[in-house]
């Protein structure tokens, strides 16, 4: 009986993705958008916005084939940057980081590269605002648990940042990680058909399937609420239904197993403003299901081409 729990534990944790304990990951996201145009045909509006955040995270395998991810640092500079004001005439850049000069560097950097980066917005532009953010000594934590199949849960989030001295506050939301903790939610469906596990791909890597039902609602909305006041004010975001995604599985090189899935659901999110496109990718080592990496872009426009894109990483680093 000892011996046949033991191949049973066994074949839990070597028939889903593992990590290895002392792997590091990063867990990044990006979020870009904008929109511009005219009411009653006088009034101009134009609207930019983008923020992009990524942490280091170790990896710590238990024996029911989960893994816990735990904050272990800072490697680059948080921000986030957008246009105020109804016309845009003015932006914001905030950044964070650990490193208080390498954060003020970036911020001068987004700043003097915003003409290249949005040349139609920066025309525009009459004044800048900035505020550099470091974070507390004790950083805080952000703790997360996923499972075999690509599903993340239990979030638990307590970050503290404090504002570089001298500063003059921007008095704007600057939730950029609050916001990472619910690109970490997006991975909240399986990517393995039902009833299936890595080792089954593996004996027949050339499959297709469908995902359950998948609603996105409350990422969204709580995302929005992080990014940008006004959205207190207003309905909050909410998927029109649930959708489906389409995935498909490859060997690469006969080393990795490659997890493709799509969809083009446009479902109504907020107005006019549909998910026209849903993609994750999930790299897989073969010899010992290693999890390489698991990605993932959410498309939310118009048909007139107002909107923006979510991308989200959970990547080995080592």
């Amino acid at each position: 009986m000892k011996i046949l729990f033991i191949i049973l534990i066994t074949l839990i944790i070597f028939s889903s993705p593992v990590t290895l304990a002392g792997d590091t990951y990063e867990f990044s996201y990006k979020i870009t958008g904008d929109a511009k145009g005219r009411i009653l045909i006088i009034f101009p509006y134009r609207v930019f916005y983008t923020a992009d955040a990524s942490l280091l995270f170790s990896a710590t395998p238990d024996d029911k084939g989960n893994t816990l991810f735990k904050l272990t640092g800072v490697e680059k500079t948080g921000f986030m940057m957008r246009t105020l004001g109804f016309s845009g005439r003015s932006l914001a850049v905030l950044t964070a980081d650990n490193n208080k000069t390498r954060g003020k560097s970036k911020s001068t950097m987004l700043k003097n590269g915003f003409p290249q980066r949005a040349p139609e917005y920066s025309k525009f532009i009459r004044k800048y605002y900035w505020n550099n953010f470091i974070f507390k000594r004790t950083i805080g934590t952000i703790t997360f648990l996923r499972d075999g199949n690509g599903i993340s849960r239990n979030l638990m989030y307590k970050l503290w940042l404090k504002r570089s001295s001298g500063e003059k506050p921007v008095k704007i939301n600057f939730g950029i990680y609050r916001i990472m903790g619910e690109a970490i939610k997006a991975f909240n469906h399986s990517f393995l058909p039902e009833n299936t596990d890595i080792s089954m791909l593996e004996v027949n890597p050339q499959r297709k399937w469908t995902s359950e039902d998948i609603d996105f609602s409350n990422i969204l909305a709580q995302s929005a609420l992080y990014s940008a006041g006004i959205f207190r004010k207003i309905k909050p975001l909410k998927q029109e239904k649930p959708f489906r995604v389409n995935y498909s599985s490859s060997l690469f090189d006969n080393s990795y197993l490659i997890i493709k899935g799509s969809a083009k659901p446009y479902v109504s999110v907020f107005k006019s403003f549909k998910i026209i496109n849903f993609s994750r990718e999930v790299k897989i080592r073969l010899k010992d299901h290693l999890l390489i990496y698991d990605s993932i872009i959410i498309d939310v426009y118009d048909k007139t081409g107002k909107g923006g894109r979510l991308k989200t990483n959970l990547i080995l680093k080592k």
